[in-house]
């Protein structure tokens, strides 16, 4: 077991023989031991002593195929076994086994028929998948896994304690009242079953077990649980100074208050110097008056603990100076020197995860609002209705496939079924058609069933079967920093990143690009001193500004702050909630208006000014999307929520914000000058050079110092030498120099002198783009020069491809809610218009809407009309 995986694990505060454990199960391997140790944490033997299994030899390990004579000796009704034998492989640990969902429907175990893995190349099908699968590879056995649910009685569900899903005291959405049962049959294509069991071939019964012990590969790449990462150790802790100051806290919790005002709870004593403070203000005006932070910007003591959440396991520590909660491995030390004994002390208070998920249940709150707690929701199955499973953290996810596949060229581009080919587990289109037939068949959109005692079907509530969104999101992910992880995401940035995704993988197959059908261009205005420059971009976003200060129920506002305030002192009941409410008129006006650029350096002469950035639409797009901008930065530069309510009206037009284009009278300047790269302009003129001077030197030698002084020193007695750089569209170009490093980097992959010159002329000298020009353009590498084709800019890529019409005019299709403190956490649903209706969509619950919160989405799908 290689043992610096074990101590990275142990850093990350798993114990020590959890980490041998997961690291035994997962084959060394890092990440799928993290897995395996958030799934495994309530297991009896979690944190038992741990030691390796020693091999048993290769005989009993490795099974062995029969022999020609006893698959000769087999009874009749196995004899088909000899002619399928040499189609039966044992998985190694090295093979992906993929037993949890059909790599091209979206069948599960759970589904009529089960799932079908192939024991040959150890891929999951559906029945229905069966057929295309065995024609096409002639691979004909199977083990079939059936799961079903039988009901029970219900028990009472314990009340969560901690932001989890699962644990002793984590929510336990899992905690359902049915059991379920498997069944392992060995199917040899097109009609045989037989029970595991009942194989007399120890060989196939091994391959089956081996099988059905393994790691799936879908659980590899799994998500883990909904639960936070362990606090990190303070760096404050090991030298943490404590004041001689003859402080000692009082044993009764009853004569506890805050030192600087009157408050009783949510108290925090500074480890430094015994104070007894109020913790900070909360978003919906509870908690304290932030004394605790008042008195760490006067003292810089750091470390702080909630008073009532101390127990003999520690309790909740904060640092102020690294702003996070943290863990003091040296807590009871430094309680004890203000009195506390750990051992004796009793929890009384809710601990910070405890208030968090107090405040979301309560009436009113966001959370409460955004799923429609309260309402009697009416839930809908079948064809376009069918929900997402939520896999711990995965709901960014779900929300954007819903609202996707709201629109209707989605639903035309990506509902036929998928076929079968030997990478469909790892082709994106073929993983993105397989979850948009399943969205919009309503083949998974049925009601969860299980038998009872007497066979009959019993629907478990308005939860339906859905699907899992588990081997899309392995492909979707695949390389990106953020999403592989099983972290929660932003939607919004989530939803970039997959149309990024389909961009390049419709450039790779030469397929239609769907993601233009959000792209639109926008002209950028920006005015300097008497001149006027007009660039234009190709965006696939709005962002709609908010801001507190439009908030016209202000005094409404301060008033259910100062109620709820008393409310919580007196130990009474909250108010009702009375949220910010600002105008889209007034968000709508931030956007039209015109941003101030401080420091802006002017492209005609390098003068440093302030410039002012407008931006319109010169090009509009057939799908709209449309970021409410909640999260801002607050006060102590971390993520902050505005907790507003802004009503987003169903029909949107956008004339005010159709570009008008350069002005009769204005100074506009040359927007085809080329790019330069600024910090070697800077370089040239901290040398003396003129702005304009270096710019020219620089775009005539390819952005090469060295050369570009020598073009410097050779112009010197130019009459134009300081004048801004001027092109003449109609001029032949001049060939530009390269530098030979620059050339050496594409030759280096094989490509001639000439053909590397060439590619770099044709990309302004950028190797990476060159490269990729050469790749895309081999009939042109050896052509003559003015026959070659220029790379298209990044910006203006698919600038003819925009599939929107000059209509301004959108209707609201979609949007996207979140709920929480911010995009790290919380919960994401969507809510998609059907027709005069409007459908929720949380996870794999669907149902019809009663009060659509429009007014506070965070992501809205607009359709061009």
């Amino acid at each position: 077991m290689d043992q610096a995986a074990v101590e990275q694990l142990v850093m990350m505060g798993f114990p020590v023989n959890a980490s041998r454990r997961a690291l035994f199960n997962s084959a060394n391997n890092v990440e799928m031991a993290m897995d395996w140790l958030c799934t495994h944490i309530d297991d009896a033997d979690y944190d038992a002593e741990f030691t390796e299994p020693q091999a048993t030899g290769t005989d009993s390990s490795v099974p062995t195929k029969p022999s020609e004579s006893e698959l000769n000796g087999l009874p009749d009704e196995f004899i088909i076994f000899k002619d399928v034998i040499n189609g039966i492989e044992c998985p190694t640990q090295n093979d992906k086994i993929f037993k949890e969902e059909c790599i091209v429907t979206c069948d599960s175990c759970f589904s009529e028929m089960g799932l079908y893995i192939c024991l040959k190349t150890f891929k999951s099908f559906g029945f229905k998948s069966l057929s295309d699968y065995t024609s096409k590879t002639g691979n004909k056995t199977f083990l079939n896994i059936q799961k079903s649910r039988l009901t029970k009685s219900p028990k009472e569900e314990p009340e969560a304690k901690r932001l989890a899903i699962g644990g002793e005291d984590g929510f336990k959405p899992d905690i359902l009242p049915w059991k379920e049962t498997q069944t392992e049959r060995i199917y040899v294509h097109p009609d045989q079953y037989f029970p595991v069991d009942s194989i007399p071939i120890e060989y196939v019964k091994r391959v089956a077990k081996t099988i059905l012990d393994s790691t799936s590969a879908e659980f590899k790449a799994e998500v883990a649980a909904w639960k936070p990462d362990p606090p990190k150790k303070s760096i404050h802790a090991d030298s943490l100074v404590q004041l001689d100051n003859g402080v000692k806290v009082l044993s009764d919790p009853s004569k506890w208050k805050c030192c600087k005002c009157d408050l009783t709870e949510n108290l925090w004593l500074n480890l430094s110097d015994g104070s007894l403070l109020c913790g900070r203000k909360n978003w919906d005006g509870s908690g304290g008056n932030g004394h605790a932070l008042e008195h760490f910007n006067e003292t810089k003591y750091p470390l702080c603990v909630k008073l009532g959440t101390i127990t003999s396991e520690g309790g909740d520590v904060f640092s102020y100076a690294e702003d996070d909660m943290v863990t003091d491995p040296h807590l009871a030390k430094h309680l004890s020197h203000w009195g506390i004994d750990v051992a004796n002390s009793k929890k009384t208070e809710m601990s910070m995860a405890e208030m968090e998920l107090e405040m979301n249940k309560k009436v009113g709150s966001e959370y409460a609002a955004i799923i429609e707690s309260g309402q009697e929701l009416e839930p809908l199955f079948g064809a376009f209705h069918t929900g997402i499973k939520n896999l711990g953290n995965t709901c960014y996810i779900g929300s954007i496939l819903q609202s996707l596949f709201s629109l209707p060229y989605f639903r035309e581009k990506f509902q036929q079924p998928a076929e079968y080919d030997a990478n469909c587990h790892e082709n994106f289109w073929k993983q993105f058609q397989r979850v948009g037939h399943a969205l919009c068949s309503g083949d998974y959109a049925q009601p969860i069933i299980a038998k009872d005692s007497s066979g009959n079907s019993v629907p478990q509530g308005a939860e339906q079967e859905g699907i899992s969104p588990g081997l899309f999101k392995s492909i979707v992910s695949k390389g990106h920093a953020d999403f592989q992880t099983n972290q929660q995401q932003d939607a919004v940035e989530f939803l970039l990143h997959l149309l990024d995704v389909i961009k390049k993988e419709a450039k790779k197959g030469n397929r239609e690009d769907a993601s233009s059908s959000f792209a639109f261009e926008i002209e950028e205005r920006v005015q300097f001193g008497n001149s006027v420059q007009y660039k234009n971009n190709i965006e696939l976003m709005l962002g709609l500004p908010v801001d507190e200060t439009d908030i016209q129920n202000l005094a409404e506002v301060k008033e259910y702050e100062q109620k709820l305030a008393q409310a919580r002192e007196a130990k009474q009941a909250d108010p009702e909630v009375v949220r910010g409410v600002v105008p889209f008129e007034s968000s709508f006006s931030r956007l039209l208006s015109a941003e101030a650029i401080d420091h802006f350096k002017s492209p005609v002469d390098g003068t440093l000014l302030t410039a002012h950035r407008a931006a319109r639409i010169s090009k509009f797009p057939k799908y709209l999307l449309l970021q409410c901008r909640r999260f801002t930065i607050g006060a102590n530069w971390q993520p902050k929520k505005l907790n507003v309510s802004l009503e987003m009206p169903e029909e949107l037009d956008l004339e005010a914000m159709r570009a008008k284009g350069p002005q009769p009278g204005e100074d506009v300047f040359n927007t085809d000058a080329p790019k330069v790269d600024e910090q070697k302009i800077n370089q040239l003129v901290d040398m003396g050079y003129p702005f304009n001077a270096a710019m020219k030197a620089l775009y005539h030698t390819n952005e090469s110092l060295e050369l570009a002084m020598e073009w410097l020193m050779s112009n010197l007695d130019s009459p134009d030498f300081s004048e801004p750089l001027k092109l003449d569209k109609n001029a032949k170009k001049e060939e530009k120099t390269f530098s030979p490093e620059i050339i050496a980097m594409v030759t280096s992959m094989g490509f001639t002198d000439k053909q590397s010159k060439k590619a770099l002329s044709a990309t302004d000298g950028n190797v990476e783009r060159a490269i990729d020009w050469i790749f895309s353009h081999l009939d042109e590498l050896n052509a003559d020069d003015s026959t070659v084709s220029p790379a298209v800019p990044e910006s203006d890529s698919g600038t003819n491809q925009l599939a929107g019409s000059d209509s301004s005019k959108y209707r609201l299709r979609a949007f996207v809610s979140h709920m929480g403190s911010s995009t790290a956490c919380g919960h994401y649903v969507a809510h998609v218009k059907e027709d005069l209706r409007w459908i929720l969509f949380n996870d794999n619950k669907v149902a019809v809407s009663q009060k659509p919160p429009r007014d506070l989405g965070y992501l809205y799908v607009y359709e061009q009309i």
